[in-house]
């Protein structure tokens, strides 16, 4: 249990994030919390005649999410940098590739930044509202978008951006874009170092659920309602969450075929 000056001495992941430049160390609260939640995940995933789709409709409500996408104007960076419209990839053609069933495990199922507190090396978490059985990424591909969209400087530009959510879209590859800023680089090896930590909790690792919780992830982003008292930190999340969404979804295609043809 901890003191008095233990818990004011808490920040969150957050301000852990903004602060601190060492991977490792950033990775450390991580390492805490999936070895303690891992005894969670050690219980064999179960089935429930559930959708990857319909796993991500049950936690995060999608549809309502993408009615309100459909009545959102598109930002205008997908048009000039010539990237597809995710919904429209999502009505016509994710929907096949989303009707794989899906494993399902406990899962806090709201594991952002701001609901994870530490103090460097161990991590606790608030906010159980959604705890339960849930899809096996759903708490790694949920800390990986807050991370892209929402933690990663505003400083880092469209560009470089793009160039990054293009790197991390093939969760299998492990290539780094030619100069990229300190800021993106951090982010994009903290990524890295998090889907290590999801894949060693499923044996073997399961790329395409991954890249479809992270585009779930993305258009739930994508269609929050307005927030007053942030708009411009919001809109900012959501353009970047726009971007990943469309990057995301051929490579998720790529990646089912892939699967498909495995032995």
């Amino acid at each position: 249990m901890l003191d008095d000056d233990e818990i004011t001495s808490l920040r969150t992941l957050r301000n852990f994030y903004a602060a601190e430049h060492d991977v490792q160390r950033l990775l450390a609260p991580i390492r805490f919390w999936q070895k303690i939640w891992g005894r969670a995940h050690a219980v064999k995933g179960y089935r429930k005649n559930l959708s990857i789709a319909e796993q991500y409709e049950e936690l995060l409500d999608l549809q309502n999410n993408l009615q309100r996408i459909r009545e959102t104007p598109r930002p205008a960076v997908l048009a000039a940098l010539a990237l597809l419209d995710p919904l429209l990839w999502w009505e016509e053609r994710g929907h096949a590739y989303a009707a794989r069933p899906g494993v399902r495990q406990v899962i806090h199922g709201d594991f952002h930044a701001d609901n994870l507190f530490t103090d460097g090396e161990r991590a606790w978490l608030v906010d159980f509202e959604r705890t339960g059985y849930g899809p096996i990424y759903a708490d790694f591909c949920e800390l990986e978008i807050d991370i892209l969209t929402r933690l990663l400087p505003a400083s880092v530009p469209v560009e470089e951006f793009v160039r990054l959510a293009t790197a991390l879209a093939d969760v299998s590859a492990n290539t780094a874009p030619a100069a990229l800023s300190d800021e993106a680089r951090k982010a994009m090896e903290f990524v890295r170092g998090l889907r290590e930590l999801a894949f060693a909790s499923t044996h073997p690792a399961q790329a395409a659920a991954y890249q479809w919780g992270l585009l779930c992830d993305a258009l739930f982003v994508v269609g929050m309602r307005p927030s007053l008292h942030n708009l411009k930190e919001q809109g900012a999340q959501q353009e970047r969450a726009w971007l990943y969404a469309s990057i995301l979804c051929p490579c998720i295609e790529a990646t089912q075929k892939l699967e498909a043809v495995r032995p």
